[in-house]
């Protein structure tokens, strides 16, 4: 086993799992805010939970690279991910 959710499915401590996502996320929350603080930020390729105005705080980049990618493929979701969805890349 290698995570809470699973021991907690072992224990039969359903009603728990609930409550431990939401302090995992806060914790993930808290930890994206620590790094952003230092210069840091999210790295995307492993990033499951990050907010959009977390992304756009560390990758100032961001438009520029949005615009040049409508320039090559046009408004279509062609290079378009679950991922980049989710954070509106």
């Amino acid at each position: 086993m290698n995570g809470g959710v699973e021991t907690a499915l072992v224990l039969g401590a359903t009603s728990d799992i609930g409550h431990a996502i939401v302090h995992t996320l806060a914790l993930l929350a808290a930890l994206d805010a620590i790094t952003h603080a230092h210069g840091g930020r999210v790295y995307l390729a492993k990033d499951a939970c990050c907010a959009p105005e977390r992304v756009r705080q560390g990758y100032p980049q961001r438009d520029a690279f949005n615009a040049v990618r409508t320039e090559a493929v046009g408004e279509t979701s062609r290079f378009a991910s679950t991922l980049s969805r989710r954070l509106a890349l």
